[in-house]
């Protein structure tokens, strides 16, 4: 599927994308895709940052941003599966990295655009991101963290 085709059938049909992925085997694809969007984000969030003031090395905030989007999702999926993990999830972490990466897709597109970044963030965070993970794991987060909830009370 070509990246093109996998943005919009993220940011249309979500749940029918991540069936669709979900017996993919490997990291390499969704790192590379990843790579590409954060790689164009840092081009245009180091931009915005220079015409705004914010900074005045282009070059350095670039590398910087870039550098950072790569390091941060494997620490920030590996957080996000620990938490995943102790409600039940079994599915690896390959499925949560699969489903933080894709996830991010509205925040990557859009996260250069002040504002317009936080709503796409709230969306990438709080409904792509679980509907990833209920999808790779075959049950639906929210049950399972009920479930959870419940047996102690």
């Amino acid at each position: 599927m070509e990246i093109i085709d996998k943005i919009r059938m993220i940011l249309k049909e979500p749940a029918k994308f991540f069936g669709k992925i979900r017996s993919d085997k490997d990291y390499k694809e969704p790192f590379l895709y990843y790579a590409l969007l954060s790689f164009i984000l840092s081009i245009l969030s180091s931009t915005v940052s220079v015409l705004t003031g914010l900074s005045n090395d282009i070059v350095f905030t670039f590398i910087g941003l870039w550098i950072s989007f790569l390091i941060l999702i494997f620490l920030g999926t590996a957080i996000i599966h620990i938490f995943v993990y102790l409600f039940g999830g079994r599915a690896g972490y390959l499925n949560s990295f699969k489903s933080a990466v894709y996830a991010a897709t509205p925040a990557l597109l859009l996260g250069w655009i002040p504002i317009v970044e936080f709503i796409a963030g709230i969306y990438s965070a709080f409904y792509l991101y679980p509907k990833g993970l209920s999808i790779f794991s075959y049950e639906s987060i929210d049950f399972v963290f009920y479930q959870k909830v419940r047996g102690y009370f």
